[in-house]
């Protein structure tokens, strides 16, 4: 069986109570491109909320209970 590699890469630049963070969404796209090019599938999720992270991991998780 071969393993599927898999990667969940976020990066949050707004927060609701603290100043924002200036290069998280960049970082973010850069990690997933590497990730990408090493074979990986990637799911990025930019100033995402924490419902679209937690579906994102669910989904995840249900890809990796496929394999």
């Amino acid at each position: 069986m071969e393993l599927k590699l898999t990667a969940l890469v976020i990066g949050n630049s707004t927060y609701e109570h603290v100043d924002g963070l200036k290069n998280p969404t960049n970082d973010a796209e850069d990690v997933s491109d590497k990730l990408k090019y090493l074979g990986f599938s990637v799911t990025t999720l930019t100033n995402a909320t924490r419902k679209q992270m937690e579906e994102s991991i669910g989904a995840i998780r249900r890809g990796i209970g496929d394999q």
